[in-house]
């Protein structure tokens, strides 16, 4: 998807293997890019902050060209709302 940053998946996918596969859970909560946000989040309920501005970025920067492409005006009001709903999302996240 790109429209969404990589958190709410990465987060979903530590949840899943949690209940299916002890490896691939194992391997997530240890991998160099991802563990740091995993353990954040499952000890604080909180991603980083520095993680959180880069979600805002990619979001808006996604969701920008998005709307830049896309010639039907329907689409972008759209997009534009699902931006703002979810930076309203990200915003609600808290962070440590």
């Amino acid at each position: 998807m790109p429209l969404l940053p990589t958190v709410p998946f990465i987060l979903l996918a530590a949840y899943c293997f949690a209940r299916s596969s002890k490896r691939m859970h194992a391997w997530l909560l240890t991998h160099p890019w991802f563990a740091q946000a995993l353990a954040d989040w499952q000890t604080k309920k909180a991603i980083n902050a520095k993680l959180k501005k880069k979600a805002y970025l990619v979001v808006i920067a996604s969701f920008s060209i998005s709307i830049l492409v896309v010639p039907l005006v329907w689409v972008k009001i759209m997009l534009g709302c699902m931006c703002v709903a979810l930076l309203l999302y990200l915003r609600s996240i808290p962070q440590c």
